[in-house]
């Protein structure tokens, strides 16, 4: 429903609360860390296996 359509059937538009903004910054923070936490230790290991391999043989390749 949009907005028109909610007030014009008596509805009443309030902003949320401090506490609820509070609240869903503090979770919205906390997921983002766990999510890029996650994709750290993803990237480490694809860097590990892809990147750090290449860059060995390159090192190796332009020192002979």
């Amino acid at each position: 429903m949009n907005r028109r359509k909610l007030l014009k059937a008596a509805g009443q538009l309030r902003p949320f609360s401090t506490d609820i903004l509070d609240a869903s910054y503090k979770a919205t923070t906390e997921l983002f860390t766990e999510v890029s936490a996650k994709f750290r230790n993803e990237q480490y290991q694809w860097h590990q296996v892809c990147e750090s391999t290449y860059d060995n043989y390159m090192i190796r390749r332009t020192r002979s």
